[in-house]
């Protein structure tokens, strides 16, 4: 429990560190700056708060929200352009500049991503963005957790001999 608290108040810093007033924030669905206390508690945010306000929320969970996947669908842009901002600290418009520079490709295999966008690859540690990955790429990296030394024994071992085993 006192790691979550932890967690949370180094969030909160990042967030009054940013420059954003730490008593308004901007609904995702309707737009409209609220104050804090009318956001729920999300502790997988980076400001620890959900992002939409606690009565959009509700009209979403309601009967009045008849079909939320075609809301969704109709506003994936907005859902999409909201997360790159929130998690990476990016503008959709600088995706884009970065996808261009990089013609669409992967930035470790140069293959384009065939079923969805590229990842953003990004430094666990600083937050800092290093270009866009492909799925397959983006999880090589996430399961060596950023470990150069243990990526440089990984391209030693392929590199090595092959040692073959004979029959006796």
């Amino acid at each position: 429990m006192e790691n979550s608290k932890i967690s949370l108040d180094k969030r909160l810093k990042i967030w009054y560190d940013s420059g954003m007033s730490s008593d308004k924030k901007v609904c995702s669905i309707c737009n409209l700056e609220k104050s804090t206390k009318e956001f729920s508690k999300q502790n997988d945010h980076k400001d620890g708060l959900r992002s939409c306000c606690n009565l959009c929320n509700k009209i979403c969970r309601s009967d009045l929200w008849v079909d939320g996947k075609k809301y969704y669908h109709e506003h994936k842009k907005d859902y999409y352009k909201y997360n790159l901002k929130n998690r990476y600290g990016i503008t959709l418009e600088q995706y884009d500049e970065m996808f261009e520079e990089q013609d669409g490709n992967c930035a470790i295999c140069g293959l384009p991503e065939l079923m969805k966008r590229l990842s953003v690859d990004h430094n666990h540690n600083t937050g800092e963005v290093r270009g866009l990955l492909c799925a397959k790429c983006n999880r090589f990296l996430g399961f060596a957790n950023d470990d150069t030394k243990l990526l440089q024994n990984a391209i030693e071992y392929l590199g090595r001999e092959v040692y073959v085993v004979r029959d006796s």
